[in-house]
């Protein structure tokens, strides 16, 4: 009887080390989808990067006189990313006041360089915003915001006004208003290098000989 009773207690001790034993594991496997989940989370928000957003081959360009000036961006993966691949891009120019000139829609394509603007035409002197967003190939999204001001947008150097005309320009000017201060002045306040001028202008050479 005594033995019996001694086995009894041992069964007893070792029967809830066995249950805490089977619990333990049944929590140990349960928590592993769980962390498995959070640790996706951010590499999911974090698996992709735009940088290096340009207009014209350059980053926050100013006086830009391009009528349809080109875009690009760079799409990075973060440290231990691979296979990362863009699928689709969307291009949003906004006007100083916030409204959207120009809105290329979800475009199915890789290009990230060279991308032409398509809107309406630019203003001179003014301040555009513009937004990139990117696909990669798992579906997620990811935007960037830039800008660009653009110059005179006219080459002529005397589109500007109170721009003073330079070469063959400004040497017909300046003949100009010098014929026509010459020829507001009496014939005896005209000097003697304008009479001289004037003569050789007048002078009609013969069209015969001697």
């Amino acid at each position: 009887m005594a033995e019996s009773h001694l086995v009894y207690e041992s069964c007893l001790e070792v029967i809830p080390a066995v249950y805490r034993t089977i619990a333990a594991s049944a929590i140990k496997y349960a928590l592993i989808p769980i962390f498995v989940l959070i640790s996706a989370i951010p590499r999911a928000n974090a698996a992709v990067t735009i940088q290096n957003l340009c207009v014209e081959y350059r980053n926050t360009p100013l006086g830009i006189d391009v009528a349809q000036p080109r875009f690009g961006w760079q799409m990075a993966a973060t440290a231990g990313e691979r296979g990362l691949e863009q699928t689709a891009y969307q291009l949003e120019v906004k006007d100083p006041k916030g409204a959207v000139i120009w809105d290329s829609q979800r475009v199915p394509d890789a290009a990230s360089l060279g991308i032409k603007y398509a809107g309406p035409p630019l203003k001179g002197s003014t301040r555009y915003a513009w937004t990139v967003s990117v696909w990669n190939q798992a579906g997620a999204k990811l935007s960037r915001l830039s800008w660009f001001e653009t110059g005179l947008m006219d080459p002529s150097p005397t589109s500007a006004p109170g721009a003073e005309p330079s070469g063959l320009a400004a040497a017909t000017a300046i003949w100009s208003s010098m014929r026509r201060t010459w020829l507001s002045l009496t014939p005896g306040t005209r000097s003697p290098l304008f009479r001289a001028a004037r003569a050789r202008a007048s002078f009609t050479a013969p069209t015969t000989r001697v």
